[in-house]
């Protein structure tokens, strides 16, 4: 004699049940998780967008106001035993309100982030110089100590340009989404 199985309807029932529990316990899982992922790129990608073009301000600002040119002046009168005292107007700002207001997140820019902080951090001591300049600290200066003073400003501006230029391409690119410039070999 053979036995057959015999499906109980309410037994199939049950599995049904429980195979689209499963199913669409996995499913919302799964759409959760996508749409975190999805949250988390778009604000990598807003964070490089922003930072970017915060930096990319900056280095065009210094740019307009030719703050290069004027360092170099200054230190070629100096150097010449000029008693040149530049008059400055306004102060340079604390912080920058990308940086303030994301520097919390700054994490999320990846290998980028030391950079990013490099940069600002670099930008901070050389408005310490401009800050010391705009309220006429280097009246009480001798002009060897002039020099020095608007040298080191300088020098750390010199550092932190071309390096600032490289990550404002990089931020752009990537939160254009396109990542890693591709190289075409021939």
């Amino acid at each position: 004699m053979t036995l057959t199985p015999t499906l109980d309807p309410s037994n199939l029932a049950a599995w049904q049940t429980l195979l689209a529990a499963i199913v669409g316990g996995v499913l919302t899982f799964g759409g959760a998780f996508a749409a975190k992922f999805w949250e988390h790129r778009q604000q990598r990608l807003a964070l490089r967008a922003a930072f970017g073009a915060e930096i990319d301000a900056l280095l065009k600002i210094s740019e307009i106001r030719k703050h290069e040119a004027l360092a170099e002046n200054l230190l070629g009168s100096w150097k010449r035993g000029e008693d040149v005292v530049p008059t400055m107007f306004g102060s340079p700002p604390q912080s920058d309100p990308v940086f303030a207001n994301n520097v919390d997140k700054i994490g999320l820019l990846g290998s980028d982030a030391s950079e990013v902080v490099l940069f600002y951090t670099k930008l901070a001591a050389v408005r310490v110089h401009l800050r010391l300049m705009c309220e006429g600290g280097l009246r009480s200066m001798t002009l060897p100590q002039r020099i020095d003073f608007v040298e080191q400003a300088f020098s750390i501006w010199r550092e932190a340009k071309p390096s600032a230029e490289e990550l404002v391409a990089r931020l752009t690119r990537k939160a254009s989404g396109r990542g890693k410039p591709r190289t075409v070999s021939r």
